[in-house]
């Protein structure tokens, strides 16, 4: 009897038993994590955390601080906001458990933001008794407070407050300060030594580059004005939208008035009797009608009973199923539930799981937000979340992309006091990266009068656009975790190159990498017709070939990338939809097909290589016309010499080019076919819609051309000749009678990484070899240069 094995859905673990035991598992001590996470850890094999998990866990876990992290991708970002997610879930828990409080009530983190205002206060007061003459004691504490005296009533009031507040931190939860090191001491993890790399502390104002009582002294004015501006801001537009709904419900319901003979348009007069008159009289309102059935204000605070922590948002369907199975795997003895809400799924099978009230949300910001515009109750506690993070949050807030995202970020920071006690995760490869200003908004404008006026458009600065992010989320007192080398962001055992040639040749450079280094391949394109053509061409070349785009359906789009999973020598043809945050092991090679429009997407995408410490390989296939945009990423990602040249043999060039072009003529003849089948075909379907009976005289019936049929015939047989033939053979003639054993003439496959690493290698010992054989005339050359330079003497 057979038995089936279970396939593992993305995401998940492969093995579900590990060698490891707990005394392997000494490095996560200093953690202080539950055991029921623990657990789940040794099980999945984690012996060690990664470099951003060791810099991020402490400041996250003990002091409960929002966290900024910039780290190189395959580096383990998951699991570095998963861990103080699923901890802090715990805690909270056993804190309303053993005071038996109201989850909703305790608030998770301390926020200095909070207590500023209040110490500045005493301070002032302080300053003030001292200074100022000490007078008579008056009966009346309002007169001496008038003229801004201090009295000893005052002074007791300030003390109860103060006694209050002290009182009021008790239902905070424990919390641990953590020394913090200096910039001039760490370079939190740097190992970047250039001399221009710009560290992502260095462009947040944080408390990690300076004392405390610094901080507190310079920041206390920023923060209060900045607090006071907001929080105006908001009560003037809740006060507008407020008054514009009364407006709209008494334009609606029509609004009786009280005029005293006042006229209408059309002559009549509008009277209200005397017992509705004397009511609104009693209420004290006026001339304005009480509107019972009013709308509450969006940011009104729900209560189901059912708490929903945390909630994580991702800019792709995919990383948000597989962030969900990685929590799930690290939450297996917890008790904690983990929804996941994307588009291309039924939606009434996500309100169900809703509806079971999970403590975490993962979810995409489209999806998301029209289940929250539907009403969905376990939703509506958005404003009470204790945990918020964002992953790939630089996709995430791009301009144009995810619009959803601004009026989510809103709900979420609408109670200042939830906002400031709420705790932040900010992860991405690419957060520091900035571009140059497009052409057309760099240096002057000619109207078309003629004036020239010069702009003074200025590119975003790093600083800036970490500013930005930090006030879009709300963050407060962010601590800074930079490891990205001077690569910005791509692994350190990457291994980049590149192919240069021209567009029709792409096919067969393409052709011969899978097939001469053969391996689990991912090819990202610019668009989705890009994606097809590909998928159709290698296909008949008999690849096995998966394509990957947002067009295609949700499941097919998961299947495809299960079955990539579970083939070693898979290739998957996909969008920048593949390119953020997949964790698919063992992918050996990268290609870019076209050079991608943004160096944070030519990051990403070879970032799906080169992963957990293992190395990679990723090529860049550039045809003339694409050689300013890579001249553009090679700036953006301070490059100082260009991509080696990926190693092609130009004698094994000709059989592949002669292989796709059969494949093309066969792709372009079965395109031939299919069109002239549906224009035969349109007018029977037509005529069967409508229930018509179409007489043949009224117009003659297409035929097929049969010629197409005998020609694609042919060329399937010429192709499938041609590929019976070794591709790479040893050079032998094709004469000899080893030609009935395909296999003796064919060449051992290359591992491509280490013919990539050979071929820099020797470029470099033979540019030294240059360099030492030329070193003699060089030293001449200068010599005698140096000689022509010098004044000559007049006679």
């Amino acid at each position: 009897m057979n038995i089936k094995k279970k396939k593992h859905k993305l995401g998940e673990a492969t093995s579900s038993q590990s060698d490891v035991t707990p005394q392997d598992m000494l490095a996560w001590a200093e953690f202080q994590l539950p055991d029921s996470i623990m657990k789940a850890l040794t099980e999945m094999g984690f012996k060690q955390p990664t470099k951003i998990q060791q810099l991020s866990l402490p400041a996250a876990i003990h002091g409960r601080r929002d966290i900024l992290g910039a780290a190189e991708t395959g580096s383990g970002k998951t699991l570095a906001f998963g861990l103080p997610i699923l901890s802090g879930i715990l805690d909270l828990k056993e804190k309303a458990d053993q005071k038996g409080l109201d989850v909703y009530d305790i608030q998770y983190k301390k926020t200095s933001a909070k207590k500023k205002p209040e110490e500045k206060e005493l301070k002032k007061s302080n300053k003030i008794s001292k200074n100022k003459v000490q007078i008579k004691k008056d009966n009346t504490s309002n007169k001496d407070s008038e003229e801004g005296y201090g009295s000893s009533e005052s002074t007791d009031k300030m003390k109860d407050k103060e006694k209050k507040r002290y009182k009021a931190a008790e239902d905070y939860l424990e919390e641990y300060e953590i020394p913090i090191k200096k910039r001039n001491d760490s370079d939190e993890g740097n190992d970047s030594d250039g001399e221009n790399y710009v560290h992502l502390s260095d462009m947040l104002d944080s408390d990690d580059l300076k004392d405390e009582s610094d901080d507190n002294e310079q920041s206390e004015d920023d923060l209060e004005s900045s607090e006071n501006d907001q929080s105006d801001n908001d009560k003037n537009e809740e006060l507008s939208d407020y008054g514009n709904q009364l407006d709209s419900n008494e334009s609606d319901e029509g609004l009786d008035v009280n005029a005293s003979d006042v006229d209408s348009t059309d002559g009549h007069e509008m009277d209200v009797g005397d017992g509705e008159d004397d009511k609104l009289q009693s209420q004290g309102t006026g001339l304005v009608k009480v509107v019972d059935d009013v709308k509450l204000p969006p940011h009104m605070e729900v209560r189901t009973g059912k708490p929903l922590y945390a909630l994580i948002l991702t800019p792709t369907r995919e990383l948000a199923m597989q962030v969900s199975r990685h929590l799930m795997a690290v939450a297996k003895y917890t008790g904690i539930r983990i929804a996941t809400i994307v588009g291309g799924l039924a939606a009434v099978k996500q309100e169900r799981v809703l509806g079971k009230g999970p403590e975490i949300v993962v979810a995409t910001p489209g999806r998301l937000w029209e289940l929250l515009s539907q009403g969905q109750p376990h939703l509506q506690q958005l404003s009470t979340v204790k945990f918020l993070a964002i992953d790939e949050t630089d996709r995430m807030i791009e301009r144009g992309h995810f619009e959803e995202l601004q009026p989510l970020l809103e709900r979420l920071n609408a109670d200042d006091d939830r906002r400031s006690t709420r705790q932040n995760f900010v992860f991405s490869a690419t957060l520091t990266m900035v571009h140059e200003l497009p052409a057309h908004m760099r240096g002057k404008k000619v109207t078309k009068r003629g004036k020239i006026l010069n702009r003074k458009v200025d590119k975003m600065t790093s600083q800036q656009k970490i500013n930005r992010l930090v006030k879009m989320i709300g963050m407060t007192d962010p601590k800074v975790v930079d490891i990205t080398a001077q690569n910005l962001g791509a692994a350190e055992t990457l291994t980049e190159s590149r192919i240069t040639c021209s567009v029709q040749h792409k096919d067969a450079y393409l052709y011969y990498v899978l097939k001469r280094h053969p391996g689990r391949t991912i090819v990202f394109c610019n668009s989705i017709g890009c994606v097809q053509r590909l998928a159709q061409l290698f296909g008949i070349l008999k690849c096995h070939p998966l394509p990957l785009h947002a067009n295609m359906q949700q499941r097919q789009r998961l299947k495809n990338l299960e079955r990539f999973r579970d083939d070693k020598h898979g290739v998957l043809i996909a969008t920048d939809v593949a390119a953020r945050g997949l964790d698919i092991p063992d992918v050996d090679h990268v290609v870019h097909y076209q050079v991608p429009r943004t160096a944070e997407s030519y990051v990403h995408r070879s970032g799906r290589t080169a992963r957990a410490s293992k190395e990679g390989l990723t090529i860049l296939m550039m045809e003339p016309s694409e050689a300013f945009l890579y001249a553009k990423l090679c700036q953006t990602l301070n490059k100082k010499t260009e991509l080696p040249l990926f190693p092609v043999q130009s004698h094994s060039l000709s059989p592949v080019k002669e292989l796709v072009g059969l494949a093309r003529d066969i792709d372009a003849l079965e395109l031939k076919k299919r069109r002239a089948a549906q224009s035969v075909g349109w007018r029977e379907k037509a005529a069967k819609e409508m229930d018509m009976i179409v007489d043949d005289d009224d117009a003659p019936v297409k035929q097929i051309d049969p010629s197409i049929e005998r020609t694609l015939r042919a060329k399937k047989r010429q192709l499938e000749t041609a590929m019976a033939r070794p591709l790479f053979p040893r050079g032998f003639s094709f004469k000899y009678p080893t030609l009935n054993d395909p296999a003796a003439l064919e060449m051992p496959q290359e591992n491509a990484l280490q013919v990539m690493k050979n071929a820099i290698q020797s470029g470099e010992l033979k540019k030294d070899k240059r360099k030492s054989k030329n070193a003699p005339l060089l030293k001449l050359g200068k010599g005698i240069k140096k000689h022509n330079m010098r004044p000559k003497k007049r006679s």
